[in-house]
């Protein structure tokens, strides 16, 4: 996997690469920019599976940045990486993966990369699905003895159970023969958040975090759905949204 990393700070450039050496050591740098345009350029250039982009750079900001990279075709992933929390929800209209708040915790970037490894180890089984199915905003479920098909965005969340993901509803709880990192691509990322390695939960049935003991997180679910499991950096980022 290639990378290219993005801030206008030396320093912080040189932090980001011995952490994510440490947290992803077969991760290979490629590129690194100083301002918003380089990092565009380098993007365009060399194609990364990943960018990790600050915000705050000079001659195009790092929101600025992504959209103007999404607007010409890059379909990689892109990590925000500030000082500033305000950005988030901004980061997450750029699909982006994740959005890191300096200074970088160990536990949290570690959190990240295994986010990306998911995601990109998830992104061939999604296009081996049907053009069609992977593009339309339905998913055939299985229900009992019965097939159906259900909108994602009336998905509460999805589970990680050996050999399928379990959807839950408002109507009740459904199966599908794929696994969860296969479903990723699919959601919506304005909606969805991965809170948990094998959990996903969809913002519009999120009531409440709890913490129901110290570094335990779960997360409540609207209309009596019950709770999600949640790790604490999962936790972080739905609170930031």
């Amino acid at each position: 996997m290639r990378a290219l990393i993005a801030d206008d700070e030396p320093l912080l450039r040189a932090e980001l690469r011995e952490a994510l050496a440490l947290a992803w050591p077969e991760l290979r740098i490629v590129a690194e920019a100083a301002d918003g345009r380089r990092a565009l350029a380098a993007v365009l250039e060399h194609r990364p599976e990943v960018a990790f982009l600050d915000v705050n750079m000079p001659h195009l900001d790092g929101m600025a940045a992504a959209r103007q990279m999404r607007e010409r075709g890059y379909a990689g992933e892109i990590v925000f990486v500030t000082a500033y929390d305000q950005h988030a929800l901004q980061a997450f209209e750029a699909r982006a993966i994740d959005y890191l708040v300096k200074p970088l915790e160990p536990a949290r970037l570690g959190d990240t990369v295994t986010r990306l490894k998911a995601r990109l180890a998830g992104l061939p089984q999604a296009a081996a699905l049907p053009a069609a199915e992977a593009a339309s905003p339905w998913l055939r479920v299985t229900r009992g003895t019965q097939t159906q098909l259900l909108r994602l965005e009336d998905v509460a969340c999805l589970r990680a159970v050996p050999g399928y993901t379990q959807l839950v509803t408002r109507d009740g709880e459904h199966l599908v023969e794929l696994p969860l990192k296969a479903l990723q691509p699919r959601l919506d990322p304005l909606a969805f958040v991965q809170v948990h390695r094998a959990a996903i939960v969809n913002l519009h049935f999120v009531a409440r975090i709890v913490r129901d003991r110290p570094g335990h997180c779960v997360v409540e679910l609207k209309h009596g759905l019950g709770q999600v499991e949640a790790s604490r950096a999962g936790a972080e980022l739905l609170r930031s949204l």
